[in-house]
């Protein structure tokens, strides 16, 4: 694909965080866009969740009208140049790409980064917004999902307040995901484009800065969007010693602008996700002697994405498949992780093979930090004090409207689908932000 051939070389990118892949020149991306067969019924578009109607941007470019294919990207999403980095496409609009079927897909996430970039370039236009309302909303949550709700919400005249627990606003695109795939001024730009429009309280955390009864009784309708607020654990012996770090809480100290230092040490990071990989690769970057993948499954189970793996493992990350950690040990800095080897069994609850230890197989690894990339869970104790039907911590919702069992609030996002990706959050903050729009219409 034509964004293969665009990244920064591996020897110039390991040593910083610059940005991996790189912006089309407008010579390539008009010869991308010419490879376009602008099918009838456009299979990349259905495949959107954002509902970027594809094939029609892709058409603009080709004509050069940069204007109209950007319009078309902001109509639908309030974040396309993030989406256009950290977007799964392959998994999307990329697969269903009929060219698919002969040679490589049209590399749709590049030409969205193009017109994008050209867009922030320039400067966002202003949204066209609707008469105001007398009526209010608050958002519960400032990430991907929370922000286009409240675009959606004052696009069509309501005054909405966003409370944010952080003291900036952005969620996973600020604290999550690592500079290299999405540098700070692309997100910053989109989001300074609705914090204009929309007031966004910072360090105000709802349960203790701010009851929620006292939303529910000074806004006619509450949308949720706070994500999942609890990181998952080892919970093993020795994880109280020095050098065990828990993936949020060391992407966050990354992203804020502070450089750990890893040089010349033995990393090893738990886990199998997008997280995981991002950790070893940053870990890389922080100049580690050794970063190893611990994950207890096989590569097959692994549920990171094709491109994060390969990304990692030409970074120089090593991947220990089929192993456990039990134990970790040190005495007071952790020194060594004792693990156990794995098999797979039946087919779990997760569509994969279950793992079963293996009698006799155990092991140490030498390390000097360990982080813990095991995933993130809802907080259940919140989400019961609103009163509202979940599934341990996870909000049960009107599919199509985003509604609880309290008619007046509304929720999206990962405490709504357990944690997906920031596309998936734009769409079900849309789709709630409407489902509001019909509530108090």
């Amino acid at each position: 694909m034509i964004i293969d051939k665009n990244k920064v070389f591996l020897e110039e990118r390991v040593p910083s965080f610059q940005e991996i892949d790189q912006v089309l020149s407008p010579q390539r991306a008009f010869q991308e866009a010419a490879r376009c067969l602008f099918c009838y019924d456009a299979p990349c578009s259905k495949e959107c969740p954002a509902g970027i109607d594809v094939e029609r941007f892709i058409r603009k470019i080709k004509t050069r009208n940069f204007e109209g294919a950007i319009k078309v990207i902001r109509e639908a999403n309030p974040f396309g140049a993030i989406c256009a980095r950290v977007c799964p496409v392959e998994q999307l609009c990329e697969k269903a790409c009929i060219r698919n079927n002969a040679e490589s897909s049209i590399a749709i996430g590049a030409l969205q980064r193009f017109i994008t970039d050209q867009e922030l370039a320039r400067g966002i236009k202003p949204f066209i917004f609707q008469e105001k309302k007398d009526k209010s909303v608050a958002i519960i949550g400032a990430g991907p999902s929370g922000l286009a709700g409240a675009r959606e919400l004052a696009q069509n005249g309501y005054k909405v307040v966003v409370f944010e627990s952080k003291s900036k606003p952005g969620g996973l695109t600020r604290h999550g995901i690592p500079r290299y795939r999405l540098p700070e001024e692309i997100f910053q730009k989109e989001i300074d484009a609705i914090a204009g429009y929309v007031e966004i309280k910072p360090d105000t955390e709802v349960g203790k800065d701010i009851s929620w009864q006292s939303l529910l009784d000074a806004y006619d309708a509450i949308l949720i969007a706070c994500g999942l607020k609890k990181t998952i654990t080892m919970n093993i012996m020795g994880e109280e010693l020095d050098g065990i770090i828990l993936s949020d809480a060391f992407l966050s100290r990354l992203n804020s602008g502070e450089r750990l230092n890893f040089q010349g040490k033995r990393i090893a990071v738990i886990g199998g996700g997008n997280t995981a990989m991002d950790c070893a690769s940053s870990a890389i970057r922080l100049g580690s002697e050794k970063v190893m993948v611990i994950y207890r499954r096989s590569k097959a189970e692994m549920p990171a994405w094709k491109r994060e793996y390969e990304l990692a493992r030409e970074e120089g990350v090593e991947f220990s498949w089929l192993t456990l950690p039990h134990k970790f040990k040190g005495k007071q800095q952790v020194e060594k992780m004792e693990c156990i080897k794995m098999r797979l069994g039946e087919t779990d609850e997760s569509g994969r093979r279950s793992p079963a230890p293996i009698p006799g197989s155990e092991f140490a690894i030498p390390v000097d930090i360990i982080i813990e990339a095991l995933g993130q869970k809802a907080d259940e104790e919140l989400i019961n004090m609103f009163g509202i039907r979940n599934e341990k911590g996870l909000i049960i919702v009107e599919e199509e409207t985003g509604q609880t069992s309290n008619p007046k609030i509304f929720a999206a996002g990962d405490i709504l689908n357990g944690g997906k990706t920031v596309v998936e959050a734009v769409k079900e903050g849309k789709e709630a932000a409407r489902g509001i729009h019909a509530f108090l219409s």
